[in-house]
This record gives C-alpha cells, structure tokens and sequence, in this order.
C-alpha cells in the first residue's frame, strides 16, 4: 500500500478518507524473525520458491479443513508465527489462527515474497530489483530506486497500528516508517500494542478495533451519530468495562 501511495497519490487522496495500517510494512531490514533473515540470504530459497510457480498455493485445501486440522492437531500453527510472524503466539486467537493457516499462503506470488527478500538485503523500502537489463529498461540505471516518501505528501492521512512483538514489521523498521510519514505530515495517530503481527487479524482483545472504528467515524464526512437507545448503552457499558479489564 504504501508503494502505491508513493507512486499514485492522486489517484487515491479523493478516495481514501484515512488509510488505517495494522502492522505495517514497509522497510523491513530490521526483521527480527531469524528464520526469515536467514532465508533472505540463501539464493537456494528464492529459487525453490520460483519454481512452484507464481503463485504459491492459490487454492486452499479442502476449503481449509485439511491444512487447519493438521495445524491444530500438531501445534505447527503457534510454532509457524513464532518463528516468521509473532514472538508470543498465545496472544493470538486460537480459532482464527486455525481457520488462517488452513488458507496460507492463499496465492501469495513468488515475485512479493523475493521483494521481500530483496528489500531485507538492501536495508532500505525500494522498487523490485529485476536484474541489470531489466532494470535499465524500467528505471534507467542499474539498480532499483527507492520509494519516494515525499511524494505522498498532500495524499490520504495514514493511522499506524503497530506491535512491539512484531517479527515482520519489527519497532526499528516501523519507527522508521512513522518519522518519514511525521515528516511528509500524514500520519495522523501512532500507537504501539504489546501485539505480534498476525494478533491485529485475530486478537485476544478488542480494543484496537474499537480505536479503528473512532478514528473511521472522525475521518467520515457523512457520519453522523445518532442517539443510544437503553439497550445500546448497556451495550457499550459492558464493552467498556471489558477494555479497562483487558488493559
């Protein structure tokens, strides 16, 4: 997303009202899954990945049930985030995460996960690296340049979600992401949870969700609010109490 917003902010400022970003990614050099930094420098994997083809896995198995049932029976699900994803597993939703792994990676392409890969090696949030030739042709010089966070500016406001226990969007890489969008004046919040990266799909707690949806309800020209009835602020009591007690 940010990509896109580097390269189309036209396009998408009378679009977007606020673009709210859960554990995003961007620069990733500073990953601190060790399974993943020790991919990104193997030539090997990035090979044996392309020759599945361009998607990996488009189609689940059995709608999932296949794939989750294994994953739930072998505890392989909490043992694959913590190693790619999440440090603390436990802070996951058990059922979401079975129901997530029985469609991993759901047609992810070769070409995303060796971005990835590449942006790892470069230390910096950079355009696909297609090779010399290539790369010529598309950029005009040898190497691939780096995204342009200045040119966002103007564009959609942004919200950072992010989480100390993130593995992929680790608190040196998003740091990083927060002060080029302070600076480019975007980002309009920043908050940290004591979350991994697959915790903000699937949660122990709701409260961040709640944020988001103030924080869409601010950014909404046409909302308007409207009176609550008995009913629903006994509703929203028993939310609350329920925030204060997961905090």
């Amino acid at each position: 997303m940010f990509a896109a917003l580097c390269e189309n902010k036209d396009f998408f400022k009378d679009k977007i009202n606020l673009a709210i970003m859960l554990a995003p990614v961007a620069r990733v050099d500073k990953c601190s899954a060790k399974t993943i930094q020790d991919m990104a420098n193997k030539e090997t994997v990035a090979q044996f990945i392309e020759s599945i083809g361009p998607e990996l896995l488009p189609t689940p198995n059995v709608d999932g049930k296949i794939a989750s049932g294994f994953m739930k029976i072998t505890g392989a699900s909490q043992f694959s985030i913590q190693a790619f994803s999440d440090s603390d597993p436990t802070l996951v939703s058990e059922k979401g995460l079975e129901n997530y792994m029985g469609h991993f990676p759901s047609g992810t392409s070769y070409r995303c996960v060796n971005h990835f890969r590449q942006e790892i090696n470069a230390k910096t949030f950079q355009k696909y690296d297609f090779g010399l030739e290539e790369n010529i042709k598309r950029y005009d010089q040898a190497m691939p340049p780096p995204f342009d966070f200045a040119a966002m500016e103007g564009g959609p406001p942004i919200a950072l979600f992010c989480g100390m226990r993130d593995q992929m969007a680790s608190p040196g890489d998003y740091i990083w992401l927060k002060e080029k969008l302070v600076k480019n004046k975007t980002c309009v919040f920043f908050k940290e949870y004591g979350f991994g990266h697959i915790a903000f799909l699937f949660p122990p707690v709701k409260k961040h969700f709640y944020e988001m949806l103030e924080l869409c309800r601010q950014f909404n020209s046409y909302y308007q609010p409207r009176p609550m009835t008995e009913a629903q602020n006994r509703e929203k009591l028993l939310e609350l109490e329920e925030i204060s007690n997961d905090v």
